[in-house]
């Protein structure tokens, strides 16, 4: 062979395979065809076994394959399944660490797992992360959290028959529109109690579960008693508004202590005549709205009578007179509302930059990489709340001024009862006096003297 430099030599034509190349086999000088030697090269297509470590030195990518980068190494195999590593991070395919898991994505170099994310053979997904990384991930799905606080927009339907609380903390919350309105658990000792309010804490209703009922401080429930928060204060029903009916299996009791009673007397004649005209009044009648026979006199009869004997039939408690000025309807009001949308512009996909590295003589050693931080994202929007038509409830209907006659019944009673015995002892010991006087003459009489 000629002893030609390669710049001398002519230019040559694509290889066929049959060409013949000098080499040394066996110790011995041989002629290879290039077809040969390519036999032993990696193929583009079909299945070969590749042994060795094989170092990339640039990013290698080709449709439908996998690009890795400089920097990133892939492991198969071992006690952790197929690992690809990278500057950034492992993906983990495959079972790892014993768990049942298909892949695992977890920071390079921190051994804790807190952070990994997992996707199980099932199809589960785990997401690691600290809580704002968690509610991006949910965020991204439309999910809902089990923990920290969120807004969840649209009417929710619940089809089940229950809606549960395991927790006995303060702190379940249910707002009408406003914040006027509200209904939330707060613990009491080993009692679970429940809130409704109104305004804040100005009117609220207060139930203890299972034995404490408590209406604006003002009735309040213990032990199957109900009673009023404090003695001898509150009213139950106004003068505007009556209960129909009140049914009790025994009479009412009424306090009648005489330790917490003064000015003890009888009445005086005045208050016997006065009473004995009112047990004499008309006392048969029916209600304007209704069809039953009721008895007693009225009011306005009885008031009467008591003026035309001097007597101010204010000042005894039988006699009940309350008065109203007028007032408006009370309306709960709220202007229309149009959907509320969250929206969000399209954004490009984030990517950190790794530096391309040279050596002293300025050629590249590893080549500039674009790891991929944030995907990109298309513009879009999801709905917050949906529209509301303007309009108003009515809370409390509007009150003509005016004014209510009553009686305090058992009282009215006792005076009338009172009256009547007043007035048959004093007949009776006028009787009894008329018939000893004539039982005095008969004896005169008969005795003859």
């Amino acid at each position: 062979m000629v002893d030609v430099k390669i710049s001398g030599l002519p230019a040559g034509a694509a290889l066929t395979g049959s060409e013949a190349i000098p080499a040394v086999q066996g110790g011995a000088n041989v002629k290879l065809l290039v077809s040969a030697i390519r036999a032993g090269l990696v193929k583009s297509s079909g299945d070969e076994g590749i042994d060795g470590t094989k170092a990339f030195s640039a990013q290698v990518l080709a449709n439908g394959g996998i690009a890795i980068p400089s920097g990133v190494s892939l492991f198969l195999g071992g006690a952790s399944g197929s690992q690809i590593q990278g500057t950034t991070g492992h993906l983990i395919l495959g079972q790892a660490g014993g768990a049942n898991q298909l892949m695992i994505f977890r920071p390079r170099g921190i051994l804790s797992t807190a952070n990994q994310t997992t996707l199980d053979y099932n199809g589960t997904w785990n997401f690691g992360g600290d809580a704002t990384a968690k509610a991006a991930s949910r965020a991204s799905l439309g999910a809902v959290g089990n923990v920290g606080d969120e807004d969840i927009a649209g009417v929710k339907t619940y089809t089940g028959s229950q809606v549960r609380y395991s927790s006995t903390a303060p702190g379940h919350w249910f707002n009408e529109i406003g914040g006027n309105f509200s209904l939330f658990q707060v613990l009491d000792g080993d009692i679970m109690q429940w809130q409704l309010r109104n305004n804040g804490f100005a009117n609220s209703v207060i139930v203890d579960m299972p034995l404490r009922f408590e209406l604006a401080n003002k009735v309040i429930t213990t032990d199957y008693v109900v009673r009023p928060r404090t003695t001898n204060k509150d009213d139950l029903g106004t003068g505007t508004y009556n209960y129909r009916n009140l049914f009790v299996q025994n009479a009412p009791v009424t306090g009648s202590d005489k330790r917490k009673k003064k000015n003890l007397r009888h009445m005086t004649d005045v208050e016997e005549a006065a009473f004995l005209e009112v047990a004499e009044l008309e006392s048969v009648w029916e209600w304007n709205v209704g069809d039953r026979i009721h008895g007693g006199p009225t009011v306005q009869d009885a008031r009467d009578v008591m003026l035309n004997h001097g007597l101010d039939p204010w000042a005894y408690s039988c006699f009940c007179h309350d008065s109203w000025p007028a007032k408006e309807a009370v309306w709960r009001e709220w202007p229309a509302r149009e959907e509320a949308w969250e929206e969000w512009p399209a954004q490009d996909a984030v990517y950190d930059v790794v530096q391309a590295t040279y050596d002293d003589d300025g050629q590249v050693l590893t080549p500039e990489i674009h790891i991929m931080v944030s995907p990109a994202v298309e513009a879009g929007r999801r709905l917050i709340s949906e529209a509301v038509e303007a309009g108003r409830e009515l809370l409390e209907p509007a009150v003509e001024a005016g004014e209510s006659f009553s009686f305090r019944v058992g009282e009215l009673h006792a005076w009338m009862l009172a009256a009547m015995a007043r007035r048959d002892r004093r007949e009776r010991e006028a009787a009894e006096l008329r018939l000893a006087s004539i039982e005095q003459r008969l004896a005169v009489l008969e005795s003859g003297k």
